[in-house]
């Protein structure tokens, strides 16, 4: 059973608002992404120090969150872009 840190929830709650609020949402499957994105880093987190195997924490939630943003900037840079 997966416990969850007491600051994790409010978090989450705030990235999914604003994740709604852009033009291409999808629900389930941004949703379904997004846990498996948690979970890897939580088991990467785990592999490394061995600690709270049962508990996503803070750390898990905020590299998750940053990757995601990470791959939007990637995706913003396909195609052609002018060149100065």
């Amino acid at each position: 059973m997966k416990c969850l840190s007491s600051n994790v929830k409010e978090i989450v709650i705030d990235f999914f608002r604003q994740e709604k609020s852009k033009e291409n949402f999808a629900n389930a499957r941004f949703v379904r992404n997004f846990f498996e994105k948690i979970k890897f880093e939580q088991a990467d987190r785990v592999i490394k120090n061995k600690e709270n195997v049962n508990m996503i924490k803070k750390c898990d939630i905020e590299r998750a969150i940053l990757k995601q943003e990470k791959k939007v900037e990637k995706q913003k840079k396909i195609g052609f872009e002018s060149v100065g």
